[in-house]
């Protein structure tokens, strides 16, 4: 099993961008010549001389990836495609008239007057439906293609009374003659090359780059029935339940065709209704779902019955938001409360009055640079700049001035370890570096702190100053409505990266009480940590992970790192 870091390592070093889809980014393109080849041989197969029955015997059959694909890729044309027919919406209106000869043969038919066709479930599967039912077609005068199209409309009628639409089989004569006759294309649903590539790449563990639009569910869902071909379970983790319950359901019927159970795994479900899901062959779902259910499974104790059923094959979509952007953020299962309300609330007022304290220095500062008095203007700003870097008269002057921040870091480099520097420390009360967005207490902070907490070591005293720490945090680095909002269930986070709420999210380590007290609301301390693991730790617990996404190759850096 990979460690966290060498599962983002091996992903990082096997992003690849097909040539299909843009210029080859990779400096190694033997995986995409590959994966070219397959592809090429997949789409000169052809497999829509079998019914849907043999194209399912075939699936399990087949030890060679390409001819898989293909067979998936026929049976995506098939269920996604011309099993719209039965739809009867306006846009297939072509095919109406088969539906009308359909009913009526069905009034007609022989087979009604058997009396196994109301007590045998499974009659219309048995042969002597097929003979009742071809005399049917001939009292009609059916021949031909009309033959073949309505006698697979009375077929799939007639077993959707005890069967589901998936687990229904139809002759190739069916699927050939609705491929002569849709001359507008309207029932074609076929994987593209581009797709079946992609395919290929993903069943290698590969990142592979792909637009929107140039159907990464489809290469999911291509991909997938290769590893269930092998008899592999496989996780698809999609960016949130929405997409995870509506891939799931529309994509069902092209796996149960092929016999490979799906279903997806969402917050609403309880431990029984996971369970269940986690027992089919492929789950769509979450990180977040997923990584909880892996947390909670490894708190269980005998005879508790896990929730899931071992973790083998992942495909992230949206790799790079998934296991990138939140790769910092840790999944955790907490239990009992720990902070201490009155050390939270003494660490508050010592904050606020460092706070107080500081901004008299700020003040003085302007007043003095507005006045003209200071003897050394550029280093005055720079400290100002790292008391305050959204003070109204350093944006002031600077503008003025046409200066930068960069020019400003630069001052700030230059009087490090000279008086200037000495002059900070001694001056204000704390240090803010708004491009790493950090703040640390100066010389002076840290002496007011110890002398409104004190020095003794103590775990009290260290609990404190952390506290503290954390309210300076939040007063100084976080913004309401840009990091946080306020309502009626308290502080709740913004994801950084688009701008979403994360209403299950908490901060850590008490900056989360700290934010809630800044704002006059009462504080909910941090809980003890049961069992917590970061993204690149679930991720490494799979036997193998593959991913799509729009940016993957600028991505390719942060993997590394």
């Amino acid at each position: 099993m990979q460690t966290a870091h060498e599962t983002m390592k091996a992903l990082a070093n096997t992003i690849r961008k097909s040539s299909v889809f843009g210029l080859l980014s990779s400096s190694d393109n033997r995986s995409l010549k590959w994966a070219e080849k397959c592809a090429d041989r997949a789409i000169s197969h052809d497999f829509s001389r079998l019914s849907d029955r043999q194209l399912r015997n075939e699936f399990y059959a087949s030890t060679e990836l390409a001819r898989t694909l293909s067979i998936a890729s026929t049976t995506v044309n098939r269920r996604l495609g011309v099993w719209q027919i039965f739809e009867m919406s306006a846009e297939f209106e072509d095919f109406a008239r088969f539906h009308d000869i359909a009913d009526q043969v069905i009034e007609t038919a022989h087979f009604s007057d058997s009396i196994k066709y109301f007590t045998e479930p499974d009659f219309s599967d048995t042969p002597a439906f097929e003979e009742m039912l071809g005399r049917s077609l001939d009292d009609n005068g059916l021949i031909g293609q009309y033959r073949a199209i309505v006698r697979g409309l009375v077929i799939a009628a007639e077993r959707r009374k005890t069967a589901l639409p998936e687990h229904i089989s139809l002759s190739a004569d069916f699927y050939k003659a609705i491929a002569e006759l849709d001359e507008r294309h309207k029932l074609k649903f076929t994987p593209t090359r581009q797709q079946v590539i992609a395919a290929a790449l993903l069943t290698r563990g590969i990142i592979v780059e792909m637009d929107a639009g140039e159907g990464k569910t489809i290469s999911t869902v291509l991909a997938v029935l290769a590893y269930a071909a092998q008899g592999s379970r496989v996780h698809v983790l999609t960016s949130n339940d929405y997409l995870a319950q509506r891939d799931a359901e529309w994509l069902e019927p092209v796996y149960e065709s092929l016999g490979v159970s799906v279903a997806p795994v969402i917050s609403p479900m309880d431990e029984d209704e996971r369970r269940m899901a986690y027992a089919r062959t492929v789950v769509y779902s979450t990180v977040r779902e997923v990584g909880f259910d892996f947390l909670k499974d490894n708190l269980k104790l005998p005879p508790d019955k896990p929730i899931q059923f071992g973790i083998e094959n992942a495909i992230v979509d949206e790799a790079d938001h998934v296991l990138i952007d939140q790769h910092r953020t840790p999944l955790i299962i907490s239990g009992n409360e720990t902070a201490d309300i009155a050390t939270v609330e003494k660490s508050h007022g010592v904050i606020r009055q460092l706070l107080d304290l500081h901004s008299r220095q700020v003040a003085q500062a302007e007043q003095e640079l507005n006045s003209g008095a200071c003897p050394d203007d550029d280093a005055e700003l720079a400290m100002l700049y790292a008391a305050n870097p959204d003070n109204d008269t350093l944006k002031r002057i600077t503008t003025q001035r046409g200066d930068s921040r960069q020019r400003l870091l630069t001052e700030l480099a230059d009087i490090e370890d000279t008086a200037s520097a000495r002059d900070f420390e001694n001056r204000y009360y704390y240090r803010v570096d708004s491009h790493t967005r950090t703040v640390r207490l100066t010389e002076r902070g840290e002496a007011c702190i110890d002398a409104s907490l004190g020095t003794a070591n103590s775990d009290r005293r260290w609990a404190a100053h952390s506290q503290a720490h954390q309210f300076l945090r939040a007063y100084t680095l976080f913004t309401r409505d840009v990091d946080y909002i306020v309502d009626d269930d308290g502080v709740v986070l913004v994801d950084p990266f688009n701008g979403r709420l994360l209403p299950d999210n908490r901060y850590l380590h008490g900056l989360q009480i700290a934010l809630e007290a800044k704002e006059g609301l009462p504080p909910t301390p941090d809980a003890e940590t049961l069992a917590q693991i970061t993204i690149p730790g679930l991720m490494g617990r799979y036997q193998q992970v593959s991913g799509l996404s729009g940016t993957s190759i600028e991505a390719q850096d942060d993997f590394l790192r």
